[in-house]
């Protein structure tokens, strides 16, 4: 698996959010075991905290209030379990 290629402006496609995506998961779970926190910067939706991360208990959110507690509400009425995630 290689790192996407830097699309030119205006030709950029889902596959290369898709590639992105999976390279970044890829190096996540490499290293999840060998770190003490995951921060995850302008975590807006992401969801990665509530898989695989979870067990680790290392999880950090850093966003805007307001995005953060649409998220909460969301998770809440989605019924997944949020509270192992710190939100900054």
């Amino acid at each position: 698996f290689a790192y996407p290629r830097v699309s030119e402006e205006g030709s950029e496609s889902i596959a290369d959010v898709v590639a992105r995506t999976l390279y970044f998961d890829r190096i996540i779970q490499r290293v999840a075991g060998d770190v003490e926190q995951f921060v995850v910067l302008g975590a807006g939706y992401d969801t990665r905290a509530y898989g695989d991360l979870k067990k680790q208990g290392i999880q950090f959110e850093v966003d805007q209030t307001a995005t953060q507690q649409h998220k909460i509400g969301s998770l809440d009425q989605a019924g997944v379990d949020w509270p192992h995630v710190s939100f900054v």
